[in-house]
């Protein structure tokens, strides 16, 4: 569709649907679930008939819930201000799914204006009154973030500048008002589906931003020799310390580092990991967590089929996991837990083909 973003869905329709067999969903054991642990997980997966939905999970990877998404969705951001879920669909996708904790309702469904679409992240602002997302300002090749009003429904109430081009992830520091882009640099227009449209010219960053403004308050470029990492996800070590991972968009850059960290104030740094070790990863981390606990970070390759845990004190690698098609991650009591496109979710397997990430649920 030219100039434009076409529906995925009809709205409607969709939650007739849902309303229908939505009870049936709802497994049992998870009221008596959420009692007995204090940590959850959500994901975004797929089922074996080919229909896509959004599930529960306890602490070692058991199904307590699951409900319908009309579309692919993406990653799952929480808000226990709030107490609810947000899961995006994925780029260019244009719906957005809200839901409480407990998936005991259908969800609340929201959509990008016609010239936007999203990028499959966001956050809540520091009181679960606002969701924020990464969104394409296609025709004039800009990133946005999204601002979405809680107490209006979800309208969506205005936007500012990523400060960068192809903004994929994002977190809201413990300020409150300071937000964390990666902009990965990549230009796309939903004419064109999923093709990378200025590869040679790409200039990913990592922006704090003042949301209260929109202000610019630091950019951080990574330097020239690495400007075809597209800077995708991000993970919070600290109320100060933040990583991110890359995607290697340069076919000949097999051996570039993928991982860093940054401080506001302080600048970006790269971690190198031993020359086979990065070229496992393929030039793709798919996902990444950070347990401040056992001072770990979890990147993970689904198409390399590796995980690696690393020690932050001395960024040195302290775990390895093998498994085919890892990406998903989030910190756990002991370390991270896992999820895989063929089923894992920790120490179960389930019928689901799990997308990209995990969300923990505290």
């Amino acid at each position: 569709m030219l100039f434009g973003v076409k529906p995925e869905f009809d709205r409607r329709q969709f939650l007739k649907a849902a309303g229908v067999g939505f009870v049936a969903s709802l497994l049992p054991r998870a009221a008596e679930a959420f009692e007995q642990t204090d940590v959850l997980y959500a994901s975004a997966y797929q089922a074996p008939d080919k229909s896509f939905g959004i599930a529960l999970l306890d602490d070692s990877g058991a199904l307590l819930q699951h409900m319908p998404l009309p579309k692919r969705g993406h990653d799952v951001v929480y808000s226990a201000a709030a107490q609810k879920l947000a899961v995006f669909s994925r780029r260019p996708g244009t719906f957005a799914a809200i839901m409480d904790r407990t998936m005991a309702t259908p969800p609340k469904l929201i959509t990008s204006p016609p010239n936007r679409h999203f990028y499959g992240h966001g956050c809540f602002s520091a009181n679960g009154k606002l969701l924020f997302s990464t969104e394409n300002d296609f025709d004039n090749a800009k990133g946005v973030i999204g601002i979405y009003d809680a107490a209006s429904d979800f309208k969506r109430i205005g936007e500012f500048s990523s400060h960068g081009i192809g903004p994929h992830d994002t977190l809201m520091l413990p300020d409150g008002h300071t937000m964390l882009i990666a902009n990965g640099g990549i230009e796309t227009h939903p004419d064109y589906g999923r093709s990378k449209l200025n590869i040679s010219t790409m200039k990913p960053n990592l922006a704090f931003v003042d949301i209260r403004h929109g202000t610019l308050i630091e950019r951080h470029e990574l330097p020239a020799e690495f400007s075809k990492l597209s800077i995708r996800h991000l993970a919070g070590l600290s109320p100060t310390q933040f990583w991110f991972a890359c995607q290697n968009q340069d076919s000949n850059g097999g051996l570039a580092p993928l991982i860093g960290r940054v401080q506001l104030g302080e600048g970006l740094k790269i971690l190198r990991l031993g020359d086979e070790q990065t070229a496992s990863l393929r030039g793709y981390v798919g996902s990444i967590s950070a347990n401040p606990d056992t001072q770990t970070i979890m990147v993970t390759s689904p198409k390399g089929h590796v995980g690696f845990e690393i020690s932050v004190v001395d960024e040195r690698i302290v775990k390895t996991v093998k498994s085919n098609d890892i990406c998903g991650t989030a910190m756990s009591a002991t370390g991270h837990i896992t999820s895989t496109g063929f089923g894992q979710f920790g120490t179960k397997t389930h019928g689901f083909h799990w997308d990209n990430h995990i969300e923990i649920i505290q």
